[in-house]
């Protein structure tokens, strides 16, 4: 009997604490298996810092900003720890408005974030890219080429401005003759309508497939690595595989303005401005007095 009471106190200490409630709270939102994990992880390095998983009625602003603070005494980036407030915040809030915590979190410490200034692949790094591609000599385990998987993977994410993920899920049957195409954005859960160019659709053409326009038979994090060797043979020394995203919104801005939003998907051109539009690309002039 002792051993069934205590076994149920234990449970109901567990079911209180910070990580169960942080499960509760993305059981009842339908976030993608990417936005959870982050969650998870984010969570859990603050109940690493206390020493333990606390319980939910536990958080305040008094434990959650010394440990901010030590975070930005750390030199930790600000982006970072901006995520980790961020994902704090959002179960913290969920407790509190369930009125499962009585601590508001009204006095949660700020993060200062550094504008960054965007950078994109300009064409010539694009060529690059793509020539280095053209020269791999390995097979893939589902048997396509490495060459043309990743001319195809270039000239899809630049035609269409996908995000990575959507990139390895558009699928065929979603694809007009005409290079149409309509997909479901992973993060927003908006169809979003483009259309594919006729290097992206030669290219992905000659991939072997079960519907899928870019077959990576692989784990998803081994595609950045892999993208990271291809671009250090092509002697580009900066950027990722988002960076083909930001090119395919800048150069779309450069010819139209508006484009380069409506390219990409967003709702509001504020997004693509502050995160995705190169400057350099679209070809902002610098302001200046007039000559004395």
């Amino acid at each position: 009997m002792h051993r069934i009471i205590w076994l149920t106190f234990a449970m109901i200490a567990f079911e209180r604490g910070l990580i169960a409630w942080t499960d509760r709270y993305l059981l009842s939102r339908p976030v993608c298996a990417q936005y959870a994990a982050q969650l998870r992880k984010r969570v859990a390095v603050f109940c690493e810092w206390c020493g333990s998983d606390i319980e939910i009625e536990a958080v305040d602003c008094d434990l959650a900003n010394e440990w901010l603070a030590e975070l930005v005494a750390a030199g930790k980036n600000p982006q970072t720890i901006d995520g980790y407030r961020r994902a704090l915040l959002a179960v913290w809030n969920d407790a509190y408005l369930s009125g499962d915590n009585e601590n508001p979190p009204l006095r949660l410490r700020k993060i200062k974030k550094p504008r960054l200034i965007i950078e994109a692949y300009s064409h010539d790094e694009i060529k690059k890219l793509l020539a280095a591609a053209s020269k791999l000599i390995t097979e893939h385990q589902d048997g396509n080429r490495a060459k043309d998987f990743w001319q195809a993977a270039i000239h899809v994410a630049y035609s269409c401005g996908a995000r990575r993920g959507d990139v390895l899920t558009l699928d065929w049957k979603h694809v007009a003759p005409s290079g149409r195409l309509t997909f479901l954005q992973n993060k927003t859960q908006y169809t979003h309508t483009v259309k594919l160019s006729e290097d992206a659709i030669k290219y992905a053409r000659k991939l072997t497939s079960k519907g899928k326009v870019l077959p990576w038979p692989y784990e998803k994090n081994w595609f950045g690595e892999c993208f990271a060797r291809l671009r250090e043979s092509a002697g580009v020394k900066r950027g990722s595989f988002k960076w083909l995203r930001r090119s395919a919104g800048s150069y779309a801005e450069s010819i139209t303005p508006g484009a380069g939003a409506r390219l990409l998907g967003h709702r509001d051109g504020r997004m693509f401005s502050k995160h995705y539009a190169d400057s350099e690309i679209i070809g902002e002039s610098a302001a200046e007095p007039p000559p004395i």
